[in-house]
């Protein structure tokens, strides 16, 4: 028989067969723990939801500790000892690899925010990490670049609103910007993409060879597939299209400079970035939603110690959610 988990991953959750893996039958000894053989059962046609989850919480009738509750008061099941898979492993088991979902964070001491990944991995920008302490603790330093000297002029006359956040500083060219990189401390630039003598590609490409700390985002006419990936592969972090309004480029400013000196995550996979936040080791509930559906499960210390979804509880929670994909995982405090 061929691996029940990548079968599992194909079909929807009432096909699936009885047998076990290894994989399985490892959450098996966490979720029953009274050390017999395990039977997959299931509730009696007549017991309600909440009979169900009151028959979770307390462990079957086994000892247990305190009972907790997530924020919106749901019934979290409690762990019978302090034993049970990391959580990486878990995470192994659900192919989370495979998997496009949307990603919240919802704990007290962790960096907060919300995120998606596409196959397993963070496509968008996620800094974590307190910024960097720099010896000028006064407005951060942004260069324009733009040969156009009437659309520079207005630019930097709009963003004077800002100045006690950052001062402009300006450029006609890509050879001009470089003799105020080699002169002046700047904390970022902001370059349009044509221009005589030094065009913004070659001067992103000289930032990134000789001012490797400074970031940079562009700003073009062309709103291309093409000159978006080019301006990527630079290492820009954004490509603003112009007309630019200075409120919305006020905003893209100061989100980079509030960044600056923090980590990204963006390219991590779930398992480092859970790593990466402390999340791996901490105690947590983590709630997946997919459709009216919601799969609830409680981790201590970095070990999965129990699970439950509607009515189905241990393996027969984990066994309904295999399948699922496109779905919102929130990572929060136990209660």
């Amino acid at each position: 028989m061929g691996n029940i988990l990548d079968e599992l991953l194909g079909v929807e959750a009432d096909r699936v067969q009885d047998t076990t893996t290894s994989e399985l039958e490892e959450l098996v000894k966490i979720t029953h723990r009274d050390g017999r053989t395990h039977r997959k059962t299931q509730p009696a046609p007549e017991e309600s939801a909440t009979a169900a989850e009151k028959h979770l919480a307390d462990g079957g009738g086994q000892k247990t500790l305190a009972p907790h509750a997530d924020a919106a008061g749901t019934p979290l099941p409690a762990p019978v000892r302090k034993k049970g898979i990391p959580l990486f492993r878990f995470l192994d088991i659900l192919k989370m690899e495979l998997k496009n979902f949307r990603l919240e964070i919802q704990m007290a001491d962790k960096e907060k925010g919300i995120c998606n990944f596409v196959k397993g991995i963070l496509v968008d920008d996620f800094f974590i990490g307190t910024p960097k302490k720099i010896i000028n603790t006064g407005p951060k330093t942004v260069l324009l670049v733009d040969n156009d000297k009437s659309f520079l002029a207005t630019l930097s006359a709009s963003l004077k609103e800002y100045a006690n956040k950052f001062t402009v500083l300006t450029a006609a060219n890509g050879k001009l910007a470089l003799r105020v990189l080699e002169t002046a401390h700047v904390d970022l630039v902001v370059t349009a993409l044509k221009m005589p003598e030094m065009d913004g590609f070659e001067l992103m490409a000289h930032i990134q060879l000789n001012h490797s700390i400074v970031p940079f985002m562009a700003m073009s006419i062309f709103d291309f597939p093409e000159m978006h990936k080019r301006v990527n592969k630079l290492g820009g972090i954004k490509h603003l299209i112009k007309p630019i309004d200075p409120t919305e480029l006020a905003t893209h400013i100061l989100e980079v400079l509030d960044a600056a000196g923090k980590e990204s995550l963006k390219g991590s996979s779930l398992a480092d970035f859970f790593s990466a936040q402390g999340i791996d080791m901490a105690s947590s509930v983590i709630e997946i939603d997919f459709g009216d559906k919601t799969f609830i499960c409680r981790i201590d210390n970095g070990l999965f110690q129990s699970a439950a979804c509607g009515q189905l509880h241990g393996e027969q929670a984990v066994r309904e959610i295999l399948p699922w994909n496109n779905m919102t995982i929130k990572v929060k405090d136990i209660q």
